[in-house]
């Protein structure tokens, strides 16, 4: 455009060209913004209001911790417990990746802050483990099976 201005005054220059450039394909590309992707909606639990906290709850274990008891070391593994709505974190110590550690995770944050309605995890084994017995247990207790 200053090259035409040196030697030409064109009316509405500007105008002409911002019009001509916006049909212009190559700049349309070049100007355009990377399109957001839809997001999903909330699950149910955690838009959940007025409840208490850790009514639901995820759970999923990080990386394991070198401890040292006396003079060996060992692996212990941290499960951590979320809040699905107020999003407060509880950790807990797994001494393996077993189900009954599992368990005993779930049982000390179900002491401190109440046993949750709805747990999320991931697909491990252990809490797959922890599924099956926690239901078992339920079943059981629900048909007077169990006395504790």
């Amino acid at each position: 455009m200053t090259e035409l201005r040196q030697q030409y005054w064109l009316v509405l220059a500007r105008s002409t060209l911002r019009v001509v450039a916006h049909g212009y394909q190559r700049c349309r590309v070049r100007k355009s913004w990377p399109t957001a992707p839809p997001t999903a909606d909330l699950p149910v639990e955690r838009l959940a209001s007025y409840k208490r906290p850790f009514t639901c709850c995820g759970v999923d274990y990080f990386r394991p911790v070198n401890v040292t008891i006396g003079r060996s070391r060992a692996k212990r593994y941290c499960a951590l417990f979320t809040c699905l709505t107020t999003r407060a974190g509880n950790m807990e110590i797994a001494h393996t990746l077993s189900t009954d550690s599992a368990i005993m995770a779930l049982r000390r944050m179900a002491a401190r802050h109440g046993w949750p309605r709805v747990i999320c995890s991931d697909n491990s084994t252990n809490f797959r483990g922890a599924d099956v017995e926690l239901r078992a247990a339920y079943h059981g207790r629900k048909k007077g099976d169990l006395f504790s």
